[in-house]
């Protein structure tokens, strides 16, 4: 339950950002809406807060190895990349009926 409340909690920071476009996160500035980098960094906060001190055993929570941690980066890039195929198909779809 660890590596899923962890991996949660992070994926949805990443498709936070991913999903504020209908073009790629990469062609944007990701920074520009601020109450969104304000609710990040809050987010964050709240789970390195979790992380470091002793609320990760009042939620009943463990310690992750190294492996554990790659694998729920591996997970949040693996999100990214689905959700740019799906907005790179979606904006190929819609070029394609505006020509018709």
């Amino acid at each position: 339950t660890t590596m899923a409340f962890y991996t949660l909690n992070l994926l949805q920071i990443v498709y936070m950002y991913s999903a504020r476009t209908k073009d790629s996160m990469f062609k944007s500035n990701p920074f520009k809406n601020k109450m969104m980098n304000i609710a990040s960094i809050f987010a964050i906060s709240m789970l390195l807060l979790i992380i470091f001190t002793p609320a990760h055993n009042w939620l009943k929570l463990t310690n992750l190895n190294i492996y554990a941690w790659l694998v729920i980066i591996g997970m949040c890039l693996l999100l990214l990349a689905a959700s740019e195929i799906y907005e790179l198909v979606g904006r190929k779809l819609e070029k394609r009926r505006n020509e018709k």
